[in-house]
């Protein structure tokens, strides 16, 4: 009664631990991320500051209107004489003053200078938000990886488990064969050294897929992921790629491509703003003005204007030392070397991709090779196992067979994840990895 009531308190443990897991899929990893990463964070800020600074306003765009007043009152005493007029002394007399006044400046022409700086905020935005898509696109890079690194660590917890298990089976047989003299002491020993190693391997597993987790929360900004959580083992490969699309849509989304693009187009402006210094400066003016003075003595006691004025300036320079013609030559020169930086983007794009696509198909490949060699190395154990209960082969013979076994587990894991990863590259590269 006692055996039936621990069999039932057992199973109802461990259907309640079953029924605590949860299923994290990848997505919801990356939803988490997406929200709460710190780096992403302060990448939308910068962002948002780039959209702030692209405004008509700050490239000199609209005009600048004023307010002013003031406000002033004094007292003095005076002595003064004139001639023919007596001698005047006062003392403490008083002066008050006050005015406002609406002030409107606008530069109407200045070589373009204007219309070029609030191009460039434009591009200046467009290249913050393509560092804000490099930083989600790293993070989410680091995400993928940590994920599977989880589901390694996780199936590899699986892997020593069901090496426990045999290793535990045969401990038991070679404890009963000891029983009837058909195995030594030292056979026993041997087996329980292996039992006391496998075991060992399932707390270090255990404590790796913590490790695991704790990577995954650093990553995502949040403690989302309990240590009763379980990662999404299915690995779906994604249909249909070909090299050549990949390539296609290499050259239009690929983010450091992408960069190199804006940055030719940074240098057309800066060339664009050197050459304005060969134009002439246009600025107009225009304000409504009230003053009004009051004195308590003399030759003017009261003094008030009240009016508009507007006007125009025209600036050229001359020369200034070659300057401009410096400036534009080496504007030129950075152009240069930007279109250069963009043909070496191309180039080491399509080398990237093709190497990436090289270990993608490579990794498939080696996945069949992979798979048979863990039915092979099972036959092996299997018959190895046999070959052990009939005395027909030693125990050291069952454990190398078991560690082959173990082996080609693991590098059949290891090269599932790994055509996964590589699959997630070659989109990284062809710029697809994540939404535009």
């Amino acid at each position: 009664m006692i055996k039936i009531t621990i069999t039932i308190i057992f199973t109802l443990l461990m259907y309640w631990n079953v029924a605590a897991q949860r299923v994290v899929t990848l997505e919801e990893i990356i939803d988490l991320a997406a929200q709460h990463n710190f780096g992403l964070r302060i990448a939308t800020n910068n962002r948002e500051a780039a959209e702030n600074n692209a405004k008509w306003g700050n490239a000199g765009l609209l005009p600048r209107v004023d307010v002013n007043g003031n406000y002033n009152y004094g007292e003095s005493s005076t002595s003064a004489e004139y001639e023919p007029i007596p001698p005047v002394e006062t003392e403490a007399a008083w002066t008050r003053t006050y005015g406002a006044s609406l002030n409107a400046a606008y530069t109407l022409f200045d070589g373009f200078r204007n219309q070029t700086n609030f191009k460039k905020s434009k591009a200046d935005f467009r290249l913050s938000d393509l560092v804000y898509r490099q930083e989600f696109e790293n993070t989410m890079v680091n995400i993928i990886s940590a994920y599977y690194e989880w589901v390694r660590l996780q199936e590899n917890e699986k892997i020593a488990a069901e090496q426990f298990e045999i290793t535990k089976a045969q401990l038991r047989q070679i404890t009963g064969r000891q029983a009837y003299g058909q195995a030594t002491e030292a056979d026993r020993l041997n087996v329980l050294t292996a039992y006391n190693s496998d075991s060992t391997a399932m707390v270090r597993a255990r404590l790796n897929i913590r490790k695991g987790i704790l990577n995954i929360n650093t990553l995502t900004g949040k403690r989302a992921v309990g240590e009763d959580d379980i990662a999404d083992p299915e690995l779906t490969l994604k249909p249909g790629l070909n090299f050549e699309q990949l390539l296609e849509q290499a050259q239009q989304n690929n983010i450091a491509l992408l960069q190199s693009q804006t940055n030719v187009a940074l240098a057309d402006m800066d060339v664009t703003l050197a050459k304005a210094n060969r134009f002439p400066r246009i600025n107009l003016s225009g304000s409504y003005a009230l003053s009004d003075q009051k004195n308590e003595m003399g030759f003017l006691l009261a003094n008030q204007n009240l009016g508009w004025n507007v006007g125009a300036t025209a600036s050229y320079n001359i020369f200034n030392g070659s300057q401009t013609t410096t400036n534009i030559k080496n504007a030129k020169l950075v152009r240069e070397n930007q279109v250069i930086a963009l043909e070496r983007s191309r180039f080491l794009v399509e080398q990237d991709l093709l190497n990436a696509w090289l270990d993608y198909e490579n990794n498939k490949s080696l996945l069949a090779i992979e798979e048979n060699n863990v039915a092979i190395a099972k036959q092996n154990l299997d018959r190895t196992q046999r070959a052990n209960r009939t005395g027909q082969a030693t125990n050291l013979e069952v454990r190398d067979a078991q560690r082959t076994y173990t082996a080609t587990q693991n590098n059949l894991l290891t090269t599932r994840l790994n055509v996964k990863l590589s699959e997630f590259e070659v989109l990284r590269i062809a710029g697809i990895l994540i939404g535009k």
